[in-house]
């Protein structure tokens, strides 16, 4: 099960899924985890496909049918859905213009593909509680002890992290690989990687901060270039 504070984020951003899909839509959640977005919007009427990685961290606690792939070539035929979305999934794929290959590959022709994302405010938030976050029994000892807080995905550093998180640096990506930007905002929450640290604040106030603190994720509605 996720945690509740995780839960409701997830909750959350179904709104940006949903409000930009029509119903009964077929969908495919790419890096579906435990498969709870991809629960919800079955529930809601989407006939909804998953996929992720068989190292997945929520191979154990499934809770929607995750198909395994091989991280290369998503397993299905050219052309097959509506939408295609992930939730904080692309800045953990190694060949990521591959995956947005295969993404189009899978996508109608005019099919949309929405994609929650990192901002660069995220980044440097959870670099700054890191350092007063309480000792977690996730991380190492190597990592726990460092004096840089730890690189969040599979591309540059910690410190390069806030550029390649930036909106123009994914705009640049998704240019470069055939989608053009339909829509963009912001989550309208401000969080960090370790979550309800410091403070337990409620999701109205989190909303409240943005104004001053910016967005913890971008949202991208795309369609093929």
């Amino acid at each position: 099960m996720l945690n509740k504070f995780l839960q409701d984020i997830r909750i959350k951003e179904l709104q940006f899924f949903v409000k930009n899909m029509q119903a009964k839509a077929k969908v495919l959640e790419f890096g579906a985890g435990a498969g709870w977005q991809s629960k919800l919007l079955q529930n809601a009427g989407f006939d909804v496909q998953a996929i992720d990685l068989p190292t997945s961290n929520y191979k154990k606690i499934k809770e929607f049918p995750i198909i395994e792939y091989n991280g290369l070539i998503i397993p299905f035929e050219n052309n097959t859905f509506d939408y295609v979305i992930s939730s904080n999934v692309l800045e953990h794929i190694i060949d990521l213009d591959k995956s947005l290959q295969e993404i189009h590959r899978v996508l109608k022709p005019n099919g949309t593909t929405i994609h929650i994302l990192p901002t660069s405010q995220w980044r440097i938030l959870t670099s700054i509680m890191y350092y007063f976050h309480p000792l977690n029994v996730g991380y190492g000892l190597i990592k726990r002890f460092s004096l840089i807080a730890v690189r969040h995905g599979e591309r540059g550093n910690t410190f390069s992290e806030v550029k390649l998180y930036s909106q123009k640096a994914w705009t640049e990506i998704f240019e470069k690989n055939n989608f053009r930007i339909e829509k963009y905002e912001t989550n309208q929450l401000i969080y960090s990687g370790y979550m309800t640290f410091p403070f337990r604040f409620t999701f109205k106030l989190r909303k409240l901060l943005t104004k001053w603190l910016g967005s913890s994720c971008h949202v991208f509605v795309l369609k093929k270039a």
